[in-house]
Formats: structure tokens, sequence, C-alpha cells
């Protein structure tokens, strides 16, 4: 049984049956300018899509309603980012840029 924690302080088990928080699970950061969080770009995609890398933690497959394929923002500040990715039903991976860069 795998146990993740995270999200608004609620802990969530998973063991094939249930299914973890909604939150994120992982940021990459593709920034060159680390200070700057008033306007940056931001992508999420499904954790599960990392399942596949050599050294990821297996996040759980979700299809359905409530899975997401891929969504971008731009020209948004860091903590609306962070906030928009907690707001999916799956867990998802947060890819952030420098505005004017990844999403366009």
């Amino acid at each position: 049984m795998l146990s993740f924690s995270g999200c608004n302080n609620r802990i969530a088990q998973f063991d094939g049956c249930r299914t973890f928080p909604k939150c994120t699970a992982s940021i990459q950061v593709n920034r060159k300018h680390n200070y700057r969080w008033r306007r940056i770009n931001g992508i999420i995609e499904p954790t599960w899509h990392d399942n596949n890398c050599a050294d990821a933690d297996r996040a759980p497959e979700r299809m359905g309603n409530d899975a997401v394929v891929y969504e971008a923002r731009e020209g948004i500040d860091l903590a609306d980012a962070i906030t928009w990715a907690n707001g999916f039903a799956c867990l998802v991976t947060l890819y952030l840029y420098d505005e004017g860069q990844g999403t366009t």
C-alpha cells in the first residue's frame, strides 16, 4: 500500500482501489528567471504520463470524465498556477515556464 500526503494536509492511501486526493503530484520547473513569479506560463498533464520514466514514482492511470490530457495557462502568477493545478480530479504534473515560453 502506498501512502501519499499533501493537498490541504489530507492523507490518502492507494491500494489499487482507492484514489489519490485532488492535487499536484509533481512540479517541473523549466524557467531561466526563477525569481519572477507575477507572470509565468503553466502546463499540466496527468502524472501517470511519467510512469515510464526510469526513476519515476508510479501514479494510477485514470481515464474517464475526470481525466485531463493537457491544459495550459499563460501569464498567470505562480500562486494561481499551483491553485489551478490542485483543482483537477486526477494527479497532475505542473510544468512551469517563463512567460512567452513553453506554451507558445
